[in-house]
């Protein structure tokens, strides 16, 4: 084999090698944009409907995430964000999560977003001013989506 030849194959392995590499850079870039753009719609969401006391219009595709944090530590870090933005949108989950069965409004349930009676408005009302760091919560969620915008 002639030297033409072995700088001609190595070249062409290292492109197909870059290639490959490239294009698993950029699907993984991709899914990391998709999975922070779902979070990011979903804590716009909650944040929104929280001050509205109904959860009719959060994105179904974060739902059934609420009951794993593990799925959550593994999906919010691969997405970008930093620990203290997995703490914050950890816990502000785990504030719905319980509100939600607070009213025994189970996740999958279609009844869950009838919240509009008003005693269930003052239970809720009474519910977010025992647990005032849920509102700090809500503050750090809303900086966080800011942050994104």
């Amino acid at each position: 084999m002639d030297t033409n030849t072995l700088f001609g194959a190595l070249v062409g392995g290292l492109c197909s090698i870059s290639a490959t590499m490239l294009g698993h850079w950029y699907q993984n870039k991709k899914e990391r944009r998709i999975n922070r753009a779902i979070i990011l719609d979903y804590l716009k969401r909650t944040t929104d409907t929280f001050s509205c006391y109904y959860y009719d219009n959060v994105a179904p595709e974060c739902l059934e995430v609420i009951n794993s944090k593990e799925d959550m530590w593994r999906i919010l870090p691969q997405a970008g964000f930093s620990k203290n933005e997995v703490d914050s949108i950890l816990n502000w989950l785990f504030i719905i999560k319980i509100i939600l069965q607070k009213y025994n409004k189970g996740i999958r349930s279609e009844g869950y977003n009838n919240l509009s009676d008003i005693s269930k408005r003052q239970h809720l009302d009474a519910f977010i001013k025992v647990n005032s760091v849920d509102l700090e919560i809500l503050e750090e969620i809303k900086r966080l989506l800011d942050k994104y915008k």
